[in-house]
């Protein structure tokens, strides 16, 4: 299987109707990719440069699900730490939050989010936000 470049996800992304300025909000796998050359911050590279500095993107980054039941509250737990908290939706949204300029949703089901529009929702308000935004899912 071929190792899949930034240039070939940037590529894609046009493809698909990605424009400069577009607010996007992604759900991703890195697996899914295939081998991509550079992981997780390729694909997160791709994103950014395609939406160019005046597009805004956001992924989800919500915490862990205590016990199968999300937002469950256990004697003397923290369940969700916006400093710290590992995303669960996968390696692109834990290495994207971490990134410098990303903000976090404080709400545990919340997104991290980067750019000229990059107020961070948290996933109650994110249709309402893109639809404001004339955004994409």
């Amino acid at each position: 299987m071929p190792t899949v470049t930034k240039q070939d996800i940037v590529a894609g992304l046009q493809k698909l109707g990605v424009r400069s300025g577009d607010v996007l909000q992604v759900h991703s796998s890195l697996s899914s990719f295939g081998q991509v050359d550079g992981g997780a911050e390729t694909v997160i590279g791709a994103l950014v440069e395609a939406l160019t500095d005046d597009g805004t993107l956001m992924l989800p980054s919500y915490g862990d699900f205590q016990g199968g039941e999300y937002g469950k509250v256990q004697p003397n737990a923290v369940i969700f730490d916006v400093r710290s908290s590992p995303s669960k939706m996968g390696r692109i949204t834990d290495v994207f939050w971490r990134m410098a300029g990303v903000r976090r949703s404080i709400h545990p089901g919340g997104n991290g989010g980067n750019g000229s529009n990059g107020r961070v929702t948290s996933s109650f308000v994110i249709c309402l936000s893109l639809i404001r935004l004339s955004g994409r899912l």
